[in-house]
């Protein structure tokens, strides 16, 4: 059986998944796919594109009816 390149490499991705991470990473068309960090490096430098640090998290106001929620649960 022969296969395209994009089908090898995601075969090869889902033998050395050890760990958990997700990423919106697109790889052959599929929307999320369990990747290393160390690996997704490796690809994106295989690729020519340059590797990105994770943005930082922002913390989000709570929508008006969680915060009530909230606030009745702490007895406020």
């Amino acid at each position: 059986m022969k296969l395209d390149a994009a089908t090898a490499r995601r075969a090869a991705l889902q033998a050395e998944i050890t760990g958990i991470e997700w990423t919106n990473y697109r790889l052959a068309g599929e929307r999320d796919a369990l990747v290393l960090p160390e690996r997704l490096r490796k690809i994106a430098e295989g690729t020519g594109m340059r590797s990105v640090e994770p943005s930082a998290t922002v913390p989000c106001p709570l929508p008006a009816r969680m915060a009530k929620a909230a606030d009745t649960m702490s007895g406020r």
